[in-house]
Order: structure tokens, then sequence, then C-alpha cells
């Protein structure tokens, strides 16, 4: 099971730093907040340095905006666009609840802005919810799904629990599923952190992080096969 963070300004309080070595040894992975259109100037102000730290211990890190759905979808992805650095193993969109939007207004942006996202960057985001948002407040399921990667769903359960399958959704679409709330993380000074476990198979997560896939069995046999023929030949 592969294990990643999510951080933001939030997880890092001030005069404090991360310490890049120490989370690269407790975690596979990092997705860092980069843009919130809420935010003075549009940017995380922890994010560049925390994305330049962790890719240089060697650490895959992805990034993520907080969708605004008071501004257009090209208007969120130029936020996003602005800050966003080059070399993140994802791209996702964070939605969260805006009532004061009808859900037809919430999931038309949402929709334009996860196809803005996959346009601009030459692939599909990742959309990044809570699981009820995700079953009752994004109504257009068709649309969704054909804009995303996968679903990062943000559920605290307790160990043992099963994730719960997404009322109009695949359960095999849920990528990353956010299981606490209060973690903690040595390296990282503070212990309200959002703890990850990636879904998908190894083969599926070195892919995705541009790690060389471990050989099969029958991969393994095959070479153990051809090195005995080798030798016999000799």
């Amino acid at each position: 099971m592969k294990v990643l963070y999510d951080l933001s300004h939030w997880n890092l309080p001030d005069g404090k730093k991360y310490d890049y070595a120490t989370v690269a040894k407790n975690a596979d992975g990092i997705i860092l907040k980069c843009s919130d259109p809420e935010m003075p100037f549009g940017g995380d102000y922890t994010y560049a340095e925390a994305f330049d730290g962790f890719m240089g211990v060697n650490l895959p890190v992805a990034s993520y905006h907080f969708h605004d759905p008071s501004i257009g979808p090209r208007l969120n992805v130029d936020c996003y666009a602005k800050y966003r650095k080059d070399g993140g193993f994802l791209d996702a969109l964070d939605v969260e609840d805006q009532e004061s939007f009808s859900l037809y207004q919430l999931t038309t942006n949402v929709v334009n802005t996860l196809a803005e996202m996959a346009q601009r960057f030459g692939r599909k985001p990742w959309l990044y919810a809570n699981f009820d948002y995700l079953n009752y407040r994004l109504t257009d399921y068709q649309g969704i799904a054909a804009n995303i990667e996968g679903f990062w769903v943000a559920w605290p359960a307790p160990a043992y629990a099963v994730l719960p399958k997404p009322m109009h959704y695949a359960l095999a679409a849920v990528g990353l599923w956010q299981r606490r709330w209060t973690a903690s993380c040595p390296g990282i000074p503070d212990s309200t952190l959002d703890y990850n476990e990636f879904q998908w198979s190894d083969e599926r997560w070195a892919a995705l992080v541009g790690l060389p896939t471990p050989p099969t069995v029958e991969e393994i046999l095959a070479d153990h096969e051809r090195r005995i023929a080798a030798l016999e030949a000799r």
C-alpha cells in the first residue's frame, strides 16, 4: 500500500520547515496545494519551495487546485497554470461544498474546469471531493467520468473499514482514498495531516509516477529459462 500526504500552508506553521529527507523515508508521495483564487495573489505561498524540496529527495510530488465556482473554468485553470510546476505525477481539482450555487451551476463549472485542465496540460486531472459531495452535489455523472483520470475521495474511516462504492461510479475509478484527517508523519511539523492511500496496483503506481514497472512472475521465469539455456549452450 502506498501512503501519501496532501499538504498546504495550513500544515506549515510560521517559521517551520519540512525535513524533506525524513518525509521521503516515511511517505510514498506528496500532493501539494498549488493554487486557490480566494488566496492573496491566487497561489499557496508554501507550494513552490515545498515542490522543489520534495522533488530534490526524489519523492513523487503532485499538485492540486482549489476550485472556485464563482469564476469561470478558464479563470480557474489560469490561476492554477500561473503557479503550477512541471514534473508532478498528477493534477487534481479540489471541489468542496459551495451551497450558494445550484447543482447545475456547480456541476457545469466543475466539468468544464476538468476539461480545460486536460486540454491545457495534456492529461486528464483527478477529482478530489468528499464522498457525500461526489454522490449528491455533482450531478453530471457521465461528464465527470469522461474528464478525469481517477477519483481522490475524502472519507474518514478506521483502519479496518472498506471504502464504500460511489453511487454513480465504479469503485475501481477511486485511485486515492483520504481516510484520515488527523495523521502525523516524521519530518512534517503538524499532527493534523490528511492521510491518503493509493487504491490501485503497484504497477499502476509505477506507471503514474514514472518508476520502472516491476517484472511479472512470468517475465522472471522466462528470463531464468533464457539464462539456463545460455549456460547449457556453452
